[in-house]
């Protein structure tokens, strides 16, 4: 401390082991250092009665009370006094981290710290010597939130200090803050181990002496100005509390389960029995207020496992625990505090959920508790703000929406109705619409947008303009941009991506600002209901994880274990990727565009291997890591880059960032990518001149015919018009839009690949302005 080690820093602890559960620790203590106004002058007089002789007294007093009926102690108490508290808390942070490293358990811990004088001032200049004598009252300090285990504590010891302390009117003012502002004791070491701790100090700290700091931190502090009643009023303040916590059951760990009436004046509360002391009694409640530190009220209930509280005030919130007795009155903490409202209309379901589906919408949602439950109101509205509703019976948790219509987004909320026919505030609203996947292909931005002023940093205009190149033959229907929608706080759903066939996201810029870990629930549903994903980007597995490990390992249940089908990666670390070489035949090498990475010798940095695969065979790897080094590095020959077809899940992977890859190779990747998902490249016919220019609508018969499992389509258009070719199933259903857009007048070539359709007949069916044709194809397999 001070920077001078010596051996002779020690804490010294009293302990006095339980005799029942001794595992279970309960810990009082002061500090034995002191100091001047110098923290490190250790040569200067420094009687410290007060700061913390006082606090030492109580945890020696204690030891010398207690140890006279030791064999009643049931849980161990640990009476001690720490060193180095002036100079950094160093002798309780030894001690904590020290018991959270051997996993001691440690249910409270209280340091008494300045707890000897009852004269002085809040200020601790002591302006016009506005001294103030308080002997009756003592501040008891916590951490929060209000909930917390260490207000309980507090609690607690305000309970019992007030109840047993008669010969003055004893007050401990609870003080919801760890400590003073911008000061600390020892109880914070073990608070910020995740510890219940707290301080006791006296009212008004700083002495009635004169000076910057009073009788506190000087040559003023002796034990001339300490108070002897009012101290072995705190140490009656301690003993009561630990005395009876170390004989008292524990704290019953069952959660409180709380049920609504629908009175508004009734609650009814269950839980289970935990507590198996043999000498265990039964039970006490306790609520009070969200506003008031201390309970309110307190109810016997006996040994039961449910007690319906009634009288209570509609509509006003009330934090409820409970206790448990032994046959002597000896009382635990009290649980985990829960927050509920006794009311006369339902509550809110949680968790309401929205599915889109091909064949309708899945709604589900959390049971409500109310036993005048009647029933859930559900209410679809469509754009035009037209709603319908639906009546669900209350055993039910889900219901299944069939009568949604195609190619519409629909808002669904759930209300609660109980057997008034009153209703709950309404659920947030979710967004849900028919899984079509016929629309054509969704451009997801993830990327960073950044300036453009280097070309390792493009803006969002240079990396859109890149994507629009590289996938020009393709139907690319909408865009979102995740920037763009967060600027409204809106993120993107499975309804939003539903009517899309494909889904093209990239995160291509590094270190992206969203992370794509928050949209794997929507990208989840989407796939699982029939939709495809092409996903490309730098570092694609750490965003989809938030995993910041060098070495990540993925168990089932994990999106990417599950979807992007990668049980370990791992961060390549030597900076040297050139580019990637393909593992099947239909795929070109790929290199690293230099004049985007002009730093690093060409190489992008930082990238990820996909070190081993889930899904089996389906799996395929499609590129393999590049090595610039010679020789080659560890990483070189390593998976960057899978995909995973198959009736359920159709995926593609790219572990590296498209934008910095040479355009014309980049094209080539995507197009045999999204080839592989059976999307359709689109095809202009090259001849631009009046002659090619119809002079009416046609729609010629596609060739080859029959064909498996790519087949062209030619259309002309005499005029600029709005042009939508569709597929048909022999039933009628539509089973894709193959161009959806406005067209020049000119002759057009589509390709139409059907790998992912069975064998059968099928209609293909042109609309343009007043004009439609159809004909007739079959794919044979």
């Amino acid at each position: 401390m001070c920077g001078i080690f010596s051996s002779a820093h020690k804490n010294v602890l009293g302990t006095i082991n339980g005799t029942q559960t001794p595992d279970r620790i309960f810990i009082v203590s002061g500090h034995m250092d002191g100091r001047t106004n110098g923290i490190c002058d250790n040569t200067s007089f420094a009687p410290s009665a007060n700061d913390d002789g006082s606090g030492t007294v109580v945890s020696i007093e204690m030891a010398r009370v207690i140890s006279q009926f030791a064999d009643d102690i049931e849980s161990t108490l640990i009476l001690m006094t720490v060193t180095g508290e002036d100079q950094g808390l160093f002798g309780s942070t030894a001690y904590a981290d020290w018991a959270f490293a051997n996993n001691l358990r440690i249910d409270g811990m209280i340091t008494n710290d300045v707890v000897g004088n009852i004269t002085g001032c809040v200020d601790p200049a002591c302006p016009n010597g506005n001294f103030i004598t308080d002997s009756t009252s003592v501040r008891h300090f916590s951490g929060g939130p209000s909930t917390s285990s260490s207000r309980q504590f507090t609690r607690y010891m305000k309970l019992k200090a007030e109840q047993y302390i008669s010969e003055v009117p004893w007050t401990v003012n609870l003080i919801p803050s760890l400590d003073r502002p911008g000061r600390g004791g020892d109880h914070r070491p073990f608070y910020e181990n995740g510890y219940t701790a707290a301080r006791f100090t006296e009212p008004h700290e700083f002495g009635d002496g004169s000076g910057g700091n009073g009788r506190q931190h000087n040559e003023f502090d002796l034990i001339e100005f300490v108070n002897i009643p009012y101290i072995a009023r705190i140490v009656k303040t301690n003993l009561t509390g630990f005395a009876i916590l170390a004989m008292a059951p524990e704290t019953p760990s069952a959660p409180l389960n709380v049920l609504n009436a629908g009175n508004g004046t009734d609650l009814i509360l269950t839980w289970l029995g935990t507590n198996s002391e043999p000498d265990f009694a039964g039970y006490r409640i306790a609520l009070r207020n969200p506003d008031s530190l201390f309970y309110q009220q307190i109810i016997p209930v006996g040994n039961v496992n449910q007690y319906t509280l009634t009288g209570l005030t509609p509509e006003q919130p009330i934090y409820l625990c409970y206790s448990a007795l032994d046959t002597s009155g000896n009382e635990s903490i009290f649980s985990n505090e829960v927050l509920v409202t006794p009311s006369n209309i339902p509550a809110t379901p949680q968790g309401f959920d929205a599915t889109s589906m091909p064949t309708g919408i899945q709604l589900t949602w959390l049971p409500n508790t109310e036993l005048d439950l009647d029933g859930y109101l559900i209410t679809r509205t469509d754009p035009t703000g037209s709603s319908t509703q639906f009546n669900v019976n209350a055993s039910q948790t889900n219901f299944f929406d069939n009568s949604a219509t195609q190619h519409t987004l629909y808002n669904y909320i759930i209300q609660a109705r109980d057997t008034d026919n009153n209703l709950s505030q309404p659920s947030a609203a979710k967004l849900g619409q028919l899984a079509t996947h016929d629309m054509g292909i969704l451009l997801l931005d993830a990327s960073r947008d950044e300036s453009g002023i280097s070309p390792i940093f493009p803006s969002d205009e240079q990396v859109d303009s890149f994507y629009y190149n590289i996938l020009a033959n393709f139907n690319v229907a909408a865009e979102w941009d995740i920037a763009d929608s967060l600027e409204i706080d809106l993120n993107i759903s499975d309804a939003d991506m539903a009517i899309y066939s494909t889904v093209i996201l990239h995160s291509d810029v590094r270190r992206p600002t969203h992370k794509i870990a928050e949209d794997t629930v929507a990208l989840r549903k989407y796939l699982e209901n029939g939709g495809q994903l092409f996903i490309s980007g730098w570092q694609i597995i750490e965003s989809a994880s938030q995993i910041l490990s060098a070495i990540k390992i993925f168990e089932p249940g994990n999106f990417v274990y599950d979807i992007l089908h990668t049980d370990t990666s791992e961060n390549a670390i030597t900076d040297d990727f050139r580019g990637a070489d393909p593992v099947i035949p239909e795929y070109h090498p790929i290199t690293v565009d230099s004049v985007k990475i002009p730093n690093f010798g060409g190489d992008l940095i930082s990238m990820e291997v996909l070190r081993s695969i889930s899904g089996g065979s389906n799996s395929e790897v499609l590129y393999t890591y590049r090595s610039s080094q010679i020789p080659p590095s560890e990483f070189h020959g390593l998976p960057v880059a899978l995909r995973h077809i198959t009736t359920s899940l159709q995926i593609i992977v790219i572990d590296f960032p498209l934008y910095y890859i040479k355009q014309t190779e980049s094209q080539q990747l995507i197009t045999q990518g999204l080839i592989d998902l059976g999307e359709i490249t689109g095809i202009k016919d090259e001849t631009d001149n009046t002659a090619a220019i119809p002079d009416r609508f046609e729609l010629s018969q596609n060739y080859p015919n029959p064909f498996n499992p790519v087949t062209i389509i030619k259309y002309g258009i005499p005029v600029k018009s709005n042009v939508v070719l569709s597929l048909y199933n022999i039933l009628g259903e539509q089973v894709r839009v193959i161009v959806n857009e406005e067209k020049e007048p000119g002759i057009y070539k589509i390709e139409l690949n059907a790998k992912n359709l069975p064998s059968g007949i099928y209609f293909y069916q042109l609309r343009a302005g007043n004009y439609f044709e159809t004909n007739k194809m079959v794919l044979l397999k």
